[in-house]
């Protein structure tokens, strides 16, 4: 009864003084405002304090330079879609770049710049890059086929290292040595619910006329005749590259990607866009972890996540979004 009675009584008060509530609601207005547009400036400033890189703008080749630093390759390939159309008479539309993968792209960017010459580029910069494979790439049928031909032509012509668009980075790679034409650096073992186990060439560094990289080029130019769809299944090429590397007198080791969870398993592309936290192995979030989006595409109730813009992936309360946050914190 006490407190009802004290209520009533503050509130006539209010009533009877608005110069009081009018100076409360002018203090109080700025603070919310204030909290408003400092949220929204986080965002703004991470997604455009990126080395002046547009956000839809990462398909064309962009070379990020710097001297006498090793190169950092990333494929940006674009699909040409017949079913989404930009317009009623554009029956055939090239896709935009991904608001996850632009993330992505991002995040290698910020932490790598300083470190690494930096290339992105799409089919559309092969014939200057690669001109002497391209009758090659044109036997390709299978695209897993395709990629890793592109890649390790990439590698064996110009050096460096190889990451993957769908790959999200914390801190910049701490192993940069090593990159003359004898050695090979991998950075972790493969996700064994989508690959068999094994070392994972998913990033790779080497220098160029690397004498690996040279005979997994010799051999997949002699498959491109072969029956691809088989390849492609039986995931050979990840397992001739074992077979390869197993007996390589300079490969170097340096496990740098997420991978197992506190249970021991390895996470799945469920657990990236789950709203649960995952909780990773201690000591094991380290430099990178595949977003495995490839995987996604089949996955129809995750399908919604490929047309997320960046700003809602970002504020959303997916696990992968607590990711991306710590990736540009």
């Amino acid at each position: 009864m006490e407190l009802t009675i004290a209520i009533i009584l503050i509130f006539i008060m209010v009533l009877l003084d608005t110069n009081s509530l009018e100076k409360f609601l002018a203090v109080t207005a700025p603070i919310k405002n204030r909290i408003k547009s400092n949220l929204k400036d986080s965002y703004t400033n991470f997604s455009h304090d990126i080395a002046n890189i547009a956000e839809n703008n990462l398909s064309s080749e962009k070379i990020i330079k710097k001297i006498n630093l090793p190169n950092l390759w990333i494929f940006n390939d674009y699909t040409v879609s017949s079913r989404h159309w930009k317009t009623f008479y554009s029956r055939r539309y090239r896709q935009p770049t991904s608001p996850i993968i632009n993330l992505c792209i991002k995040s290698v960017i910020r932490h790598s710049h300083n470190n690494f010459t930096i290339h992105i580029f799409s089919q559309d910069d092969l014939s200057i890059l690669i001109p002497e494979y391209l009758d090659t790439l044109k036997n390709c049928s299978s695209e897993y086929m395709r990629y890793n031909l592109i890649k390790c032509a990439i590698l064996h012509k110009y050096g460096g290292v190889w990451i993957p668009k769908d790959t999200l980075m914390f801190n910049s790679l701490s192993y940069r040595d090593h990159f003359d034409c004898n050695y090979i650096t991998t950075f972790g073992n493969n996700n064994n619910n989508y690959m068999d186990n094994g070392i994972s060439d998913n990033i790779i560094a080497v220098g160029k006329n690397n004498k690996l990289i040279g005979q997994m080029l010799t051999y997949l130019i002699r498959n491109t005749l072969t029956f691809q769809n088989a390849i492609t299944f039986k995931q050979s090429i990840n397992k001739h590259f074992n077979k390869l590397i197993q007996s390589y007198e300079y490969h170097v080791i340096h496990n740098s990607s997420i991978l197992e969870k506190c249970t021991g398993d390895h996470y799945t592309i469920e657990d990236l866009f789950t709203t649960n936290l995952v909780k990773f192995r201690e000591g094991n979030l380290r430099e990178t972890i595949s977003m495995n989006l490839e995987q996604l595409k089949d996955l129809r109730e995750f399908n919604y996540i490929l047309r997320m813009s960046e700003t809602q992936i970002f504020n959303s309360n997916l696990f992968v979004g607590l990711l991306i946050k710590k990736a540009f914190s």
